[in-house]
């Protein structure tokens, strides 16, 4: 894991969590629809910890910034609003779920970033 890409991506996200909401209140889209936002975050996290590290660290790296958007970042967007669905009501056991559920994907996507960067897809001569 590379601490710095941690302390970055977490930044990132948190403050892709913020603009989105405020966007997403503003111009009336589907919170939701910033997954793919945060998906690119946790790839790009794994490419660049991937430089100095291996596919394992990168879905590691992956997983914390996950984890990191799954808590503080679900506050941020919960206090503004987007984030508190009426028809999804909050439960210890669905926050739990969703925190690991986010981590999984995370690292999902760090794994790919980090592959593509210790394995990069080679052109047809």
């Amino acid at each position: 894991m590379n601490i710095v890409v941690i302390l970055l991506g977490g930044a990132t996200v948190l403050a892709f969590d913020t603009i989105g909401s405020f966007a997403s209140l503003r111009f009336r889209f589907p919170y939701s629809r910033l997954m793919f936002g945060s998906f690119a975050i946790y790839f790009v996290v794994g490419f660049v910890t991937a430089t100095s590290g291996s596919v394992t660290s990168a879905a590691v790296t992956g997983a914390v910034v996950g984890l990191v958007e799954s808590t503080v970042g679900w506050a941020i967007s919960w206090w503004i609003g987007p984030g508190r669905p009426a028809d999804y009501p909050a439960t210890g056991s669905r926050i739990v779920r969703t925190v690991v559920f986010v981590m999984i994907l995370g690292a999902l996507f760090g794994a790919l970033g980090g592959s593509l960067r210790l394995f990069p897809l080679r052109q047809a001569a």
